[in-house]
C-alpha cells in the first residue's frame, strides 16, 4: 500500500470493527451483512472467494498469530486499488485486517458518561451515512471537541439539526418506559448492536420506536444510553447539565450482555 492508496487520498473505503469474546465472533452475521451491504453501495467488485468464511478464516489466523483469541478487537478495512487520478481506477477490491487485545466485556459502565452536542459538522441524511466509511471526519472532530470540553462523548446532528448518533455510537433515549432511537434515514450509522436491539429485545417488556430526535427530546428524556460493538451499552449520566438515571438501561444491558457472553443474569 503506497501513497496512492484511495482510502488515504479520498476516503474511498469502509471498515468493520468486531469484538471477539472467548474466541467467538459476536454478532458475526450482522457485521458481515453491514460490511457486504457497504461494499455493494460503494460499487466495489467483490471477488467470488471473498465470503464470510474467507474473512473469518483470515481473522482467526491473525488472532492466533497475535495470541489474542480470547478477547480481541478486529478491524477489517476494504478499499479500492491504488490509482493517482480521481477519474481513473479499475476498482479492484483490497483489504487490510488488524487485531488488538481488548478488555473483558462489562455489563454497563459504573460511572455515567457526560455528553454534549457537537454542532460544527452536520451529517447528511443519505445511505452513505449509514456505512462505516473511511471518511470519518465528523466523528474525529466530535471526539476532539469532547476532549476540549471535558466530555466523554458528543452527540452529532444531521442537516436538519436533529440528533442522529454520537461520535462512535448509536443513541437511544427512554421516556415513560418507551425507547426511542433515530431511524437510518436520519443519517446515523447502521449499528450492529442497534440492529440487534431492534430485532431481539423482548416485547411487550420493551418497546422501541424509531423516530426523529431533537436535542430537546434528549434533554427531556428520563434515560440515555449509547451502543456500539466494542462497548455494547453505555449509560449517559449527564447531558447539558441535567442528570439521568439508568434503571431501564441496566436491564437492557443485561439482555445484550447475555447475547454476547451466553451468561444469563439473575433477576434477584
Amino acid at each position: 500500500m503506497g501513497v496512492g492508496n484511495r482510502a488515504l487520498m479520498y476516503g474511498d473505503g469502509l471498515f468493520e470493527t468486531m469484538r471477539i469474546h472467548h474466541n467467538i465472533f459476536v454478532n458475526k452475521s450482522l457485521h458481515f451483512d453491514r460490511f457486504f451491504a457497504g461494499i455493494l453501495l460503494l460499487k466495489f467488485p467483490r471477488p467470488e472467494n471473498f465470503t464470510v468464511e474467507f474473512f473469518v478464516k483470515k481473522m482467526q489466523k491473525l488472532l492466533l498469530k497475535n495470541g489474542i483469541e480470547n478477547n480481541a478487537r478486529v478491524r477489517l478495512m476494504a478499499f479500492r486499488r491504488e490509482e493517482t487520478a480521481l477519474n481513473h481506477f479499475n476498482g479492484s477490491f483490497n483489504y487490510i485486517m488488524e487485531a488488538w487485545p481488548i478488555e473483558e466485556v462489562i455489563l454497563i459502565n459504573e460511572v455515567g458518561m457526560e455528553t454534549g452536542v457537537f454542532k460544527d459538522v452536520q451529517k447528511s441524511c443519505d445511505p452513505f451515512s449509514n456505512i462505516k466509511s473511511n471518511n470519518y471526519l465528523a466523528s474525529v472532530m466530535a471526539r476532539i471537541f469532547a476532549k476540549e470540553n471535558n466530555l466523554d462523548e458528543c452527540l452529532l446532528i444531521n442537516s436538519f439539526g436533529r440528533i442522529c448518533e454520537s461520535a462512535i455510537a448509536n443513541v437511544f433515549i427512554i421516556k415513560q418506559k418507551v425507547i426511542y432511537t433515530p431511524p437510518l434515514s436520519e443519517g446515523c450509522v447502521a449499528g450492529v448492536v442497534r440492529r440487534w436491539l431492534l430485532e431481539n429485545l423482548p416485547t411487550p417488556e420493551f418497546q422501541i420506536i424509531q423516530k426523529e430526535i431533537t436535542p430537546e427530546d434528549v434533554h427531556n428524556a428520563e434515560e440515555i444510553f449509547l451502543t456500539n460493538s466494542l462497548k455494547p451499552v453505555r449509560w449517559v449520566q449527564r447531558f447539558q447539565n441535567k442528570e439521568f438515571g439508568n434503571t431501564m438501561t441496566e436491564r437492557i444491558a443485561g439482555y445484550v450482555f447475555a447475547n454476547m457472553t451466553g451468561v444469563k443474569l439473575s433477576n434477584d
